[in-house]
């Protein structure tokens, strides 16, 4: 009787054979791998900072006036002129007047002039035109076409006026002081009876 052959466990079993992956196959699989990686190390890596911007000096504040604004600044200006006569207040001259303006002692000789007088004066200006002249920034030259027919009363009430309503053509000059326009200057271009 022959026996059968039982295998030996100290042989080991040979192992099932693996299927080959091909080079190409490899490789292909190799750089899906690496631009994974890259991909993941981009998308995690922190944000760059921004380069320092240069520093540029401070740009001082713009002041200047367009057109529109120069006029209603103007406007603005010349009601607080009437004012100051109408009521007699040399006071509120630094607020309309730059420190410089030939108008200053103009209107403190008036304004005197009418309190020593005892007279009031309702100034009764009709604008019919106003137009910038010229305007860089620093100064503004506005001019004005005004009836003025102011009335000159004693402060009992008695009427004083003595003379007709004048068509003026004026050019006020605008300085820019300390951030704020003020009135500077005045010049009369012309000056005529105004007709009725």
């Amino acid at each position: 009787m022959q026996e059968a052959e039982v295998p030996s466990r100290l042989v080991p079993e040979p192992a099932p054979a693996r299927p080959a992956v091909s080079p190409p196959v490899a490789f292909a699989i190799l750089l899906a791998v690496i631009a994974a990686i890259g991909t993941i190390v981009l998308l995690t890596r922190p944000e760059t900072p921004a380069p320092p911007a240069t520093q540029t000096a401070p740009q001082p504040p713009d002041f200047s006036l367009t057109n529109e604004e120069a006029i209603t600044r103007f406007e603005e200006l010349n009601s607080m002129r009437i004012s100051m006569y109408e009521s007699r207040d040399l006071s509120l001259a630094p607020e309309l007047l730059s420190r410089e303006s030939p108008l200053l002692e103009t209107a403190r000789s008036e304004i005197k002039q009418l309190l020593d007088d005892g007279v009031v004066v309702e100034m009764n200006f009709t604008t019919k035109g106003v137009q910038v002249v010229e305007n860089n920034g620093e100064e503004v030259v506005i001019r004005q076409t005004v009836i003025e027919a102011p009335t000159f009363r004693s402060e009992s009430g008695k009427d004083l006026t003595d003379s007709p309503p004048q068509r003026r053509v004026v050019e006020w000059t605008l300085h820019l002081e300390s951030s704020v326009w003020k009135l500077h200057d005045l010049d009369v271009l012309k000056s005529r009876e105004a007709k009725s």
